[in-house]
């Protein structure tokens, strides 16, 4: 039967979990002071065991190991959710009993309030799902009725708690959290007749987390307010042909427009005052000067994140150029784009992912516009 001195205690170990799993957070948080942010929106994977500690009332054992799986997304900057199993076996505790076990399946989806996106994610979850929970103990001799207390019962079930993440590099790291599970339990036996009921268990659980996916985080100094596009020299310098003698033959000469400030901070949308510099220093010359025919727009990213995600992060960014471009009236003909990823930096910045090397590396995130101008050189005029 339950009593007040069973009670305390199980509240006092449920204390002292939820104290071990705030102090998991503290000691993780000691080591983030050089946090770094990794790419976002990707999807994950955890495996991993813990700690289970029944309701008191179940008079079940506690301190008994469990297993969990959990798929997960990083869905905004402060929103994951997760789905997933646990599951966890225990023993009957009570002199009523002479054996027996008491088992609980849990299926949960689960949204996660993250404090953070660099490397140690603290957060706070809540969710809801489905939760099996099976009794099956023998009663002891000499305790009425005898035979066995039974009883399996599927019920929906939902769950809050606190947990950090904590990531090693761009895939693994590690994911531990301190969870209470409520859900109904049923047996038909006076030994346990007060469970009938909701039930409220405690997990304690640590995984390895493995990540998939996503888009790399590009990191750049903070932009000032009103940031202009580098200067650009003079693309287009007509001089007029001489009619005497005949006109020179025509040269190409090759112009770059260094475009680094044309978008926000992890983004391939362009900012107002991207699109302002665009339209003024491009847009508006291309269309008064039709003989300008070819346009390279190059996109390039810095060696931090997977040459694939940089090579898709890379032609994006030119691709937004040229449909700014297009939209202003510049006939799409005329421009071409290309996405070189890391392959070819201004700067090499040797090392590790740190905030010293992304500063860096700041100089090799960039957008190139190459535009090929036909200019006239002027003949040699003895009369003048």
């Amino acid at each position: 039967m339950l009593t007040f001195k069973k009670l305390m205690l199980a509240n006092k170990k449920a204390f002292n979990v939820a104290l071990t799993a705030t102090t998991l957070m503290s000691f993780g948080h000691a080591y983030a002071a050089d946090a770094t942010p990794f790419s976002t929106e990707s999807w994950y994977a955890i495996g991993g065991s813990g700690l289970f500690y029944p309701d008191a009332d179940l008079d079940a054992k506690d301190d008994t190991p469990g297993v969990h799986f959990r798929l997960g997304k990083e869905v905004t900057d402060n929103i994951d959710i997760q789905a997933g199993l646990s599951y966890n076996k225990t023993k009957e505790d009570s002199p009523s009993f002479s054996g027996g076990h008491y088992k609980q399946l849990n299926f949960t989806v689960d949204a996660l309030y993250l404090l953070s996106r660099d490397k140690f994610r603290p957060f706070l979850l809540a969710g809801i799902g489905a939760a099996n929970n099976k009794i099956n103990y023998d009663i002891a001799p000499g305790f009425t009725p005898t035979g066995k207390v039974t009883g399996s019962n599927t019920s929906f079930a939902g769950n809050v708690g606190i947990g950090f993440q904590y990531l090693l590099n761009d895939k693994l790291g590690i994911q531990a959290d301190f969870r209470r599970i409520f859900s109904d339990v049923e047996v038909g036996t006076s030994e346990l007749s007060h469970s009938k009921g909701s039930s409220a268990n405690n997990q304690l659980n640590f995984g390895l987390l493995y990540r998939f996916g996503g888009k790399p985080a590009i990191i750049a100094a903070p932009e000032p307010v009103a940031a202009p596009v580098e200067k650009i020299v003079e693309v287009i310098k007509y001089e007029p042909a001489p009619v005497v003698p005949p006109p020179a033959p025509l040269i190409f000469e090759k112009q770059t427009f260094n475009g680094s400030a044309l978008f926000a901070l992890n983004s391939d949308t362009l900012s107002e005052t991207g699109k302002y510099e665009l339209k003024t220093k491009i847009a508006n010359k291309m269309i008064e000067h039709p003989e300008v025919t070819s346009v390279t727009i190059e996109g390039h990213t810095d060696r931090l994140g997977s040459k694939q995600l940089n090579d898709r992060l890379s032609l994006s960014r030119a691709n937004a150029v040229k449909e700014y471009l297009v939209n202003q009236g510049v006939a799409e003909s005329r421009l071409r784009t290309i996405g070189k990823g890391s392959s070819d930096p201004i700067v090499n910045c040797p090392g590790t992912r740190s905030k010293k090397v992304i500063d860096c590396l700041q100089p090799n995130r960039r957008v190139v516009i190459a535009i090929e101008t036909q200019k006239l050189l002027q003949a040699d005029n003895p009369t003048q």
